[in-house]
């Protein structure tokens, strides 16, 4: 639609946000779009009537600097704020399903393909991996860390990579749906 002076003009207006929005996003159905505001909330509004508000989502208490949602439970969704932690939402119910500190400052976040896992970057220069069915269940540790560094892996399923840091010459990769770990190591690797 263009407005006068060949502007665009929104189709839809959604209103609500008292500060700075950060990021948005839309459901996996499209029916809904979040959006991660300065005000330390995040508004949910219904797409398909007009724009409808449907939840305010609070408990943050620093700004919320990203959301992610899941590509398939339009339920579910991530946020990430400058309070060092991140939040699982229930978008029908429009509450926390569960907050975990984050040790960092986290600046991005992205939730996986199968949304098992999240995946959230720092101001640091570090990456961690983080289990959407743990977090749920109240645990609080990352799976991976990659950082400048070290790479640092915390798996149940492998108690011998448990806490183990490796330089940074080291190669290795994760399957995280079949929680199998396979590592390749260069000639410096310690024995």
């Amino acid at each position: 639609m263009a407005g006068a002076g060949g502007s665009a003009v929104p189709a839809i207006s959604l209103q609500g946000m008292t500060s700075a929005v950060n990021d948005c996003a839309f459901t996996c159905d499209a029916a809904q779009v979040v959006a991660a505001g300065a005000d330390k909330s995040l508004h949910v509004w219904d797409a398909t009537t007009a724009g409808r508000a449907r939840h305010t989502l609070t408990g943050h208490t620093g700004p919320v600097t990203a959301v992610a949602v899941s590509p398939l439970d339009c339920r579910l969704a991530v946020s990430i704020s400058e309070d060092r932690s991140f939040k699982l939402w229930d978008l029908g119910r429009g509450f926390a399903v569960r907050s975990v500190p984050c040790a960092k400052m986290p600046l991005s976040l992205v939730l996986s393909a199968d949304s098992n896992t999240v995946v959230t970057g720092h101001l640091d220069g570090s990456v961690l991996l983080w289990d959407v069915r743990q977090c749920r269940a109240g645990a609080a540790a990352p799976l991976l860390e990659l950082s400048k560094q070290r790479t640092r892996i915390r798996t149940p399923a492998m108690p011998e990579l448990q806490e183990r840091a490796w330089p940074q010459s080291d190669y290795y990769t994760k399957d995280l749906s079949t929680d199998c770990a396979r590592r390749r190591m260069d000639d410096t690797a310690p024995e």
